[in-house]
């Protein structure tokens, strides 16, 4: 998780973003990073919407997630 929350703090310099980290035992883990009003018709855009009952699981994969979308919409 450290290693997801570094990258994210890094990745503050460069984007704005908002981040949402939660537990519920219906919904286990819950990460949802997204950019407020950046598709064209200015609905939110998410960069990554991950859930799992392991936390470690689910910051590696939104870590992933957002790499791939850095290549996408930033060029890496």
């Amino acid at each position: 998780m450290s290693d997801f929350l570094r990258f994210l703090a890094d990745l503050q310099h460069r984007w704005k973003f908002h981040v949402e980290i939660t537990y519920s035992h219906v919904t286990d883990w819950v990460i949802h990073v997204y950019r407020k009003g950046y598709n064209p018709d200015g609905t939110d855009q998410t960069l990554c919407y991950v859930y799992s009952s392991d936390l470690e699981y689910a910051c590696a994969k939104a870590h992933a997630e957002l790499k791939e979308n850095l290549l996408k919409y930033d060029g890496g």
